[in-house]
């Protein structure tokens, strides 16, 4: 733990190049903007992000994106260390949590955003070390 008291650590995993878990989730903003390939336009939506990798993200929230067999497309936007970064990524499974539900998002991004979001977290985790 930090001075802070926040728990800092990264984990690895074979088949990604790292996942970052935040101690203290950061706050996010999502809208849903594909459902089964079709454009739609939600109202935005408060989640926080637990964790994330260049190639994905677990984000918690308080509503119930509904219809698990659809193919669901969100944007997500945050912010770390003061950079403000919007991904797109497919919600790829849902866990419900007492009144919260969990989701696991894969990633939709080219090299450039994997390596800013890695680049960013770098710096991040330094911060807190």
């Amino acid at each position: 733990m930090d001075v802070k008291g926040e728990s800092v650590q990264m984990i690895f995993k074979r088949e990604e190049a790292f996942r970052y878990i935040f101690g203290f989730p950061i706050p996010a903003e999502f809208t849903i903007t594909q459902i089964n390939y079709r454009e739609v336009n939600s109202s935005p939506g408060m989640a926080e992000i637990i964790d994330i990798s260049p190639e994905g993200l677990r984000i918690r929230t308080n509503l119930l994106i509904p219809d698990e067999d659809a193919k669901i497309v969100l944007s997500v936007t945050f912010k770390i260390n003061e950079v403000d970064l919007t991904v797109d990524g497919e919600i790829i499974w849902a866990k419900e949590m007492g009144s919260l539900v969990e989701y696991g998002i894969h990633l939709l991004v080219d090299a450039s955003m994997k390596n800013m979001i890695i680049e960013e977290l770098k710096v991040y985790s330094k911060s807190k070390n």
